[in-house]
């Protein structure tokens, strides 16, 4: 009897052990997740929240010899031009970086509306600053009438025309043009509709995220003609890669009218009003008017 109750209790410790050792490793797994999540949410902390970093300096903390980044997001069908200014600028201003971003002016405007950090807007339509002021993005103040040029019809290299742009826009299987809601595709479709092309040739439309892209297409083969801006397609055309068979009626479609604007939240408005006026004047200017880039003669 003795034997048999001192096994059973020898059974129940070693149950009582055994439950304190899966008990012990619970435990230990336990701190190992917590571990890791504090690791997660240590590293998720410093993406989040840089000023935690250490040697973190905020911006307008920096000392005034290092370069402040401006953030400039402009129309695509200025990229190359805008490019060639923003390297010319640094030999002006040392003390800031241009960073330049290009993509069709409405996909810009909608980025800007989503809360992207932006400094300077350069659109290649008002209607999308003026979208901006009326719902608070801008001030009516800080909105700019920048440069103009004129609707082209390209074609591939080497091409040569032989009849008028009407004949060729019906005669053409392909024509590339900008999206609904892309500035060079809104002046088109104007034209095409003033024309009385629009319904003849609404089947042989095929729509582009941006300029450079109508241009690329014509440029390749893809299309047979595209709409494109004069001035974009001078600039961007150094190695014959489209022809410019001729310019589209200006009577035909609203004026293109490429407008900028400094945003409420500009982090360096004073050097984003500094660049703009750079491109307004002196080398800026000469390198946007050599582009075809024109001028305008008021900035309001």
């Amino acid at each position: 009897m003795n034997h048999k109750h001192s096994g059973k209790h020898k059974d129940s410790k070693t149950s009582q052990r055994d439950g304190r050792h899966a008990s012990g490793d619970e435990i230990r797994q336990f701190i190992g997740i917590v571990a890791l999540v504090v690791i997660a949410l240590g590293v998720g902390a410093l993406i989040l929240f840089p000023s935690l970093r250490p040697g973190y300096v905020k911006k307008s903390d920096a000392s005034s010899g290092s370069r402040q980044k401006v953030f400039v997001l402009a129309a695509a069908s200025l990229n190359g031009v805008l490019s060639e200014a923003v390297s010319s600028y640094a030999s002006v201003d040392s003390t800031t970086d241009i960073q330049l971003s290009c993509a069709s002016s409405n996909l810009l405007r909608h980025q800007i509306e989503r809360g992207a950090p932006v400094d300077l807007y350069l659109s290649a339509a008002p209607e999308h600053v003026d979208a901006l002021v009326d719902h608070g993005w801008v001030k009516p103040e800080n909105r700019y009438k920048l440069w103009t040029t004129e609707l082209a019809l390209v074609a591939p290299p080497g091409f040569t025309a032989h009849e008028g742009l009407k004949d060729l826009l019906l005669d053409a299987a392909r024509i590339a043009i900008g999206d609904v809601g892309v500035p060079v595709g809104d002046y088109a479709r104007q034209s095409l509709a003033n024309m009385g092309l629009q319904e003849d040739l609404k089947d042989r439309l095929i729509p582009m995220a941006d300029e450079p892209a109508v241009r690329a297409a014509v440029a390749s083969g893809a299309c047979d003609l595209g709409f494109a801006y004069l001035a974009a397609a001078h600039a961007g055309n150094a190695d014959k890669q489209v022809t410019i068979i001729g310019t589209i009626s200006e009577r035909t479609h609203a004026p293109i009218l490429y407008v900028g604007a400094i945003l409420n939240d500009a982090e360096h408005p004073e050097k984003a009003r500094r660049f703009l006026e750079f491109l307004r004047n002196g080398k800026g200017r000469e390198i946007m008017e050599n582009a075809g880039f024109e001028a305008t003669a008021e900035m309001h």
